[in-house]
C-alpha cells in the first residue's frame, strides 16, 4: 500500500525548504522519521544510480519484505518505524468513508467517517458527509410494511 507513504513524501516536497543541507527528497524522507545520516547515505547511492525501495505496512509485512529483499541480495536493508500525521489518518479515512459510501457500505462508511472525525474534529467536510450517508442508510433501509398496498 503506497496512499500513505507517497502522501507523507509528496507533503513534505510541497512544502520542503532544505533542512540541514537535505534536498527537498531528504527532507521527504526526513519528516517519514528516518534519520539524517541515513539519508545521506540514501542520497549519495541514488546519485551513484543505485536504487532505494521503501515499503510501509504492518510488522509483519514490512518483516515479510525486509526478508524478501535480504533474500533477493539487497546491498542494505532498514527498517524505520514512521510517525503518520493525524490529519494524513484523517484524510485517509475520509477518503475510505468515500469509497464505501460508492460500493454502498453504509455502515462501514460511517465508521470511517467517525474515525475522520475523531482524528481530525476540524476536518470541513466530515460532519456534513457523516449525515448524508446516515440519511442514505435509513433510505435504503426503509421499505414499506408487507401488508401496505403500493
Amino acid at each position: 500500500m503506497f496512499g500513505p507513504l507517497v502522501t507523507w513524501i509528496i507533503g513534505a516536497l510541497e512544502g520542503a525548504v532544505v533542512v540541514g543541507g537535505l534536498s527537498a527528497l531528504g527532507a521527504g524522507l526526513y519528516s517519514l522519521g528516518i534519520p539524517t545520516n541515513s539519508i545521506v547515505e540514501y542520497e549519495t547511492a541514488l546519485k551513484s544510480d543505485q536504487f532505494l525501495v521503501m515499503a510501509y505496512g504492518t510488522r509483519e509485512e514490512v518483516a515479510q519484505a525486509k526478508g524478501i529483499l535480504e533474500a533477493a541480495g539487497a546491498a542494505q536493508v532498514a527498517a524505520y518505524q514512521a510517525t503518520i500525521p493525524r490529519e494524513t489518518l484523517a484524510h485517509q479515512a475520509f477518503m475510505h468513508g468515500n469509497s464505501c459510501v460508492t460500493a454502498g457500505q453504509f455502515a462501514e462508511a460511517i465508521a470511517a467517517f467517525h474515525q475522520a472525525q475523531e482524528l481530525n474534529p476540524k476536518h470541513p467536510y466530515v460532519a456534513a458527509r457523516l449525515a448524508e450517508v446516515e440519511r442514505r442508510q435509513q433510505a435504503a433501509g426503509a421499505t414499506p410494511p408487507v401488508n401496505t398496498p403500493v
